[in-house]
């Protein structure tokens, strides 16, 4: 049994199992990331006080990686239409990356959340959990063809680094 690089079962990058791939993967990943931060809207949180903040757009362990983007403005949300072009961009960002590094996206894992607040009369957050049926495109780079990113509600899982996440509400998923 031969295990080798062809049209019809390409390898990205250096191959399964091999011994050199982490250090590798070190390397070429958070030079990606780094190139990912400066090009991308990202994501910035800052506490409650204004007096602490901090900036990122992509977050990875080995082959996996999680994109965010936000945009918190003073009293208004951004329209989600416009989030979800951030979003696509930043997405496409990292499929331009990974293609240029001799990698690929495994887009039957990708997906996104949006999580989206209304506001109660005393300032109280509450995440809106109706489905988007917006999607996020990405132009593959190898077929040039557009590929959907489906959302997913806020409260419905997504397995990452072997654990299922949601960014809103208690999950009992199962691995």
């Amino acid at each position: 049994l031969m295990y080798c690089h062809c049209t019809q079962h390409p390898i990205h990058g250096t191959g399964q199992g091999s011994g050199n791939s982490p250090c590798i993967w070190l390397f070429i990943s958070s030079t990606l990331f780094d190139i990912h931060d400066q090009k991308s809207k990202g994501v910035t949180f800052t506490s409650p006080d204004g007096k602490s903040s901090i900036r990122m757009s992509m977050v990875g362990f080995v082959d996996d990686s999680t994109g965010s983007c936000n945009d918190f403005r003073q009293s208004t949300q951004v329209p989600l239409p416009e989030l979800l072009r951030y979003m696509e961009n930043d997405a496409q960002i990292w499929n331009d990356l990974l293609h240029c590094s001799g990698g690929k996206l495994e887009l039957p894992k990708c997906s996104f959340h949006v999580l989206h607040f209304e506001f109660q009369s005393d300032g109280k957050p509450v995440p809106t959990i109706e489905r988007y049926d917006n999607q996020i495109h990405v132009m593959d780079s190898e077929t040039n063809q557009k590929i959907s990113i489906p959302a997913k509600r806020s409260f419905e899982t997504h397995k990452t680094l072997g654990h299922h996440k949601a960014p809103y509400g208690k999950t009992k998923a199962t691995l």
